[in-house]
């Protein structure tokens, strides 16, 4: 069963690449090529001279602190509602994937609810309302035997129906955190930038790893509040970033 869905999910990613090999072309064409030794020469030097990047974009590492944090716990979600809906909530196989497949449209929706509202409060309060957004629906699930009895209900069919809540803040998350990075970089950088914003979002999955070691220790339920904090603290970090002198120094 698992190999099988191993075949889809590659079969899945080949069909979903195709438009963009198609469509989507190189707006630089590059002025010389370059051997694989020049190249990750180059990338060593940039490493090497991080602080200077940091004194040329202050603004955008601040965010990219800010960013880790948050991630950190959207991390822990990702990697672990699976094996949480199964351990703790005891959700079956069949009712899994009808979950993780609604969770998917959900996400959908809310990225598009989510540009739309962009437009007229500003990206940073876009996404710190979907922070918000994931402590409520974090603090729902850990109350959610409360939450059930309230609604005179089951666990299990709570649960899914605030996961579909929360899934609303799934795709918007990063695709507002990626719209800042675009907004505090110049156009020489972009590249650059985008790739330490890779780079910061799998030192993310690291850090939300820690899930795992506190769920071990304190069980599942009560290391649900871990990416409480993360979300918090990354919250506040980000409350920090100063998105209009940021946006100035990108010009």
């Amino acid at each position: 069963m698992n190999q099988n869905a191993m075949l889809f999910t590659a079969f899945f990613f080949l069909i979903a690449s195709i438009p963009t090999f198609i469509w989507v072309k190189n707006r630089i064409k590059p002025t010389q090529k370059l051997e694989f030794k020049q190249i990750l020469k180059l990338g060593i030097e940039r490493l090497i001279n991080f602080k200077e990047l940091i004194r040329t974009y202050p603004v955008l590492s601040k965010f990219f602190l800010a960013f880790t944090v948050y991630m950190a716990g959207y991390a822990a979600i990702i990697k672990f509602v699976g094996i949480y809906s199964k351990d703790v909530l005891t959700l079956s196989e069949s009712q899994l994937s009808i979950m993780f497949i609604l969770l998917q449209l959900s996400a959908f929706f809310g990225s598009l609810l989510f540009g739309f509202i962009d437009r007229f409060i500003g990206t940073k309060n876009s996404i710190l309302i979907t922070l918000i957004w994931w402590v409520m629906g974090i603090l729902s699930i850990y109350f959610i035997e409360n939450i059930a009895t309230i609604l005179n209900t089951d666990a299990n069919t709570a649960f899914t129906y605030f996961s579909l809540m929360i899934g609303l803040a799934l795709g918007a998350t990063q695709s507002s955190s990626r719209a800042v990075v675009g907004l505090l970089t110049k156009q020489k950088d972009s590249a650059l930038m985008f790739g330490l914003w890779g780079m910061f979002n799998r030192t993310a999955i690291l850090l939300g790893m820690t899930y795992g070691i506190f769920a071990d220790i304190i069980g599942l339920r009560d290391a649900l509040l871990l990416i409480i904090v993360f979300f918090v603290i990354g919250g506040l970090l980000f409350l920090r970033v100063d998105m209009k002198k940021g946006i100035e120094q990108a010009q």
